[in-house]
């Protein structure tokens, strides 16, 4: 090899080094994710049982840390959990919204929880984003809503509890709208 060709193969290969080394810089410490997806856990968890306006502003505090995470220096493997513990809160954050009666709020939390997981291809959070849309919709009377939702959500949330419940909402719907036949193979399709 020649000195000039050893001096380019070095150069690029000290370019590569710092692009690798950008790649794992962070300001996020190992447990952080962990605590943050822990936290994300025990809010959905208290959702039956504490006031909605009380879970409401402690949501609303949680993404806005969740959202000084993600302007910081992040590996991609961060930033795109980040994304989904901020997909599940905004998910989190429409149910709670509905349950005050905010409806436009509902609507938009929902939609942008389903952003997120449409963006780091998260079938079960898209799945959920459906599932609260044929809620909304089995709540208002829009029976057939219902069953558009609930099928739109099947047709990305893979294998997961999010697969159950709009199977579940599908069978409601059909059932309102009075095929009997058809939501029972929901249910069947269901169990």
């Amino acid at each position: 090899m020649m000195p000039v060709d050893a001096l380019r193969a070095e150069a690029d290969l000290y370019g590569t080094m710092e692009l690798a080394q950008q790649l794992q810089a962070s300001d996020v410490g190992a447990g952080t994710l962990e605590a943050l997806a822990e936290a994300v856990d025990l809010l959905c968890r208290a959702y039956p049982v504490v006031p909605a306006q009380t879970l409401r502003d402690r949501t609303q505090k949680r993404l806005a840390q969740v959202n000084r995470l993600l302007g910081g220096r992040l590996t991609l493997v961060q930033h795109r959990e980040l994304l989904v513990i901020t997909g599940w809160l905004t998910a989190l954050l429409g149910c709670v919204h509905y349950d005050l009666g905010e409806r436009e709020e509902a609507e938009t939390a929902r939609r942008a929880a389903y952003d997120m997981g449409h963006q780091v291809g998260h079938g079960e959070l898209m799945g959920w984003a459906h599932e609260m849309s044929a809620w909304f919709a089995l709540v208002e009377g829009r029976y057939e809503d219902v069953v558009t939702a609930a099928r739109m959500g099947q047709a990305v949330a893979g294998q997961s509890s999010a697969m159950v419940q709009l199977t579940l909402q599908e069978a409601r719907g059909l059932a309102r709208i009075g095929d009997r036949r058809e939501a029972d193979r929901a249910l069947t399709r269901g169990g």
